[in-house]
């Protein structure tokens, strides 16, 4: 997975230059497809703690209040910890 950060970073320095400037509405969807598609990794327990920034108790009193699915091995998905720490569940 290195060469993921890697790829994002390049990409962000060429959106920086200018590069994407005569890009297609259709590449922008396909490119949109793929980007969404890290937003529904998912983290473990701890992870999930760290980007909510809540503490064992609140986070667990979170997430049995706002009814968000755990998975298999206490797995979440990283778009609904971004919900939490967004104060948006």
């Amino acid at each position: 997975m290195a060469g993921t950060s890697d790829l994002l970073r390049e990409i962000a320095d060429m959106l920086d230059a200018g590069f994407f400037k005569n890009i297609t509405e259709d590449d922008l969807d396909r490119a949109k497809r793929v980007i969404m598609a890290f937003r529904d990794v998912k983290v473990d327990y701890e992870q999930a703690k760290r980007i909510t920034g809540k503490s064992d108790s609140a986070f667990n009193a979170k997430i049995s209040r706002s009814g968000i699915p755990v998975c298999k091995e206490r797995l979440y998905r990283y778009s609904d910890m971004v919900k939490i720490k967004n104060k948006e569940v």
